[in-house]
């Protein structure tokens, strides 16, 4: 009785840890398979949700200077070229946390 008690306890944890892999497999592959439209999606409507919010709400001004901070400063040197494709880029309004 105690055997099958053991052999049934293993067996819930290995089809529990089969069901975990298995969902993380699917993440993986749904994320591969979204991510050229998500890319797309925040290349059409990223800049102008950011120059319809900027200096508007508050709150979303200090999120988009967050961003800003995090692009420039944590991304590296090669990404501050990047930078200057943000319409919404205004450095003399950016404190940068400072």
């Amino acid at each position: 009785m105690v055997v099958l008690s053991f052999l049934y306890s293993v067996f819930q944890y290995t089809f529990a840890l089969l069901l975990i892999f298995l969902l993380e497999a699917m993440v993986g592959i749904m994320s591969f398979l979204y991510e050229p439209h998500v890319a797309d999606e925040l290349n059409l409507n990223l800049n102008k949700t950011f120059i319809d919010n900027y200096k508007v709400d508050d709150s979303k001004t200090r999120a988009i200077d967050q961003m800003q901070i995090e692009v420039v400063f944590r991304e590296g040197i090669e990404r501050i070229t990047a930078v200057n494709e943000f319409l919404w880029l205004d450095p003399l309004h950016v404190s940068f946390g400072l």
